[in-house]
């Protein structure tokens, strides 16, 4: 079974690490470089903090939400401080079931 990838901040990486995870810590405002550079490689699931999915534009966020390989999962911050997209709204909202 491959490995994952976990792409986030050091404290989030020290977590998944002890999981078995493979990490990669990346600084506020380089996420979207890393999730860029991951998906050129052969991972088979790649999950992103949810500040690191933050930074994505709405267009680049979407790709990576819909496609099949690799399976990107937004995992929530240890801290608390973000949390992953309401996925419940989202396609509530694609099928026009919004109130």
């Amino acid at each position: 079974m491959a490995t994952p990838l976990f792409i986030g901040d050091e404290i989030d990486a020290a977590a998944w690490r002890l999981a078995g995870v493979r990490v990669w810590v990346v600084a506020p405002g380089e996420g979207a470089h890393a999730v860029e550079e991951a998906l050129a490689g052969a991972w088979e699931l790649l999950l992103l903090s949810a500040s690191c999915a933050r930074e994505l534009s709405p267009e680049l966020l979407e790709r990576f939400s819909t496609t099949l390989h690799p399976l990107t999962l937004v995992v929530p911050d240890v801290t608390g401080r973000a949390s992953p997209p309401d996925l419940e709204s989202m396609v509530r909202a694609r099928l026009g079931m919004v109130a």
